[in-house]
């Protein structure tokens, strides 16, 4: 019951993390560690009641007495919480935790990382990042084949005994139940697995060993191999310059991570860390 109401409280911090960070006034009592506000500012419910306006659950119903009612309720809720000892559990810690991160996060951000006009990443900059990074522009290799099939085992066996590719196509044009398929160039994982270990073997022009698929005996001959390619820089430079602001914007929050955790002396404890990752492997091995 604790962790279904864990859940229910998590859900609500999550339809609320547009609520903007008020301070709240007047004195207050401890629920443990944590102070519980007996007061309310206008700040605070003016807040809440921004946020309720904008949501769908909330639609036409936002009056003072309403927001009023609401913001009871949620209190209401937290304090029993809080007198259950729900603040001493890890799920509801995690929980609240992420919750004050998340909407910090979206409070603090234009302090903590200036805003980066994408006008200001030139040609250059996209090029150098293009040819930095190629591997991000990939595709896929792709190949194509002849496939000489059959569902008959002695034709099968003719086919595998050809020597080279005039010889194939001889014995294609002479036998009444092979079929001839030319492929299209495409990636290797559109290959049933068979074929494509054989077209992994073979040089271009070169034709592999008889090889199954479901009922069919084939044969195939690869006929092209395109490797090595990448996108074409020019009609994807737009979207490279959109991955070089996503990589300053990555940049910029290391940065300002690194900063933060420096001036107020965030770490966890080493030993507890190790413990974790011991358990984190075990339940991967299980």
């Amino acid at each position: 019951m604790k962790l279904l109401f864990i859940f229910f409280i998590s859900t609500m911090l999550v339809g609320c993390q547009e609520v903007e960070v008020s301070h709240l006034t007047g004195g207050g009592e401890k629920a443990g560690d944590t102070v519980v506000s007996e007061r309310m500012d206008d700040a605070f419910l003016l807040a809440y009641a921004r946020r309720m306006t904008e949501a769908k659950e909330h639609a036409g119903r936002v009056t003072p007495e309403y927001v009023l009612e609401h913001v009871r309720n949620m209190e209401s809720l937290i304090r029993e919480a809080h007198e259950q000892g729900f603040t001493e559990l890890a799920e509801f810690r995690q929980a609240v935790h992420q919750f004050q991160a998340e909407l910090l996060l979206r409070t603090l951000q234009p302090d903590l990382v200036a805003e980066i006009p994408r006008e200001s990443i030139t040609d250059e900059d996209v090029r150098g990042f293009f040819e930095d990074n190629i591997g991000m522009y990939a595709l896929p290799d792709i190949y194509g084949a002849t496939v000489f099939h059959t569902l008959d085992e002695g034709e099968a066996g003719l086919l595998g005994g050809a020597d080279g590719r005039a010889a194939l196509d001889a014995e294609a044009e002479a036998l009444p139940g092979v079929e001839v398929l030319t492929l299209d160039p495409m990636p290797l994982e559109r290959f049933p697995g068979e074929w494509a270990q054989t077209i992994l073997s073979l040089e271009i022009g070169e034709c592999g060993p008889v090889v199954m698929h479901e009922d069919r005996f084939a044969v195939l001959c690869l006929e092209e191999a395109l490797t090595n390619r990448t996108q074409d820089f020019e009609q994807r430079k737009e979207y490279i310059r959109n991955d070089v602001l996503y990589s300053r914007y990555r940049q910029a929050w290391r940065e300002a991570y690194e900063h933060l955790r420096e001036k107020h002396g965030v770490e966890i404890d080493p030993e507890a860390a190790e413990l974790f990752r011991e358990r984190l492997e075990e339940g991967k091995e299980g």
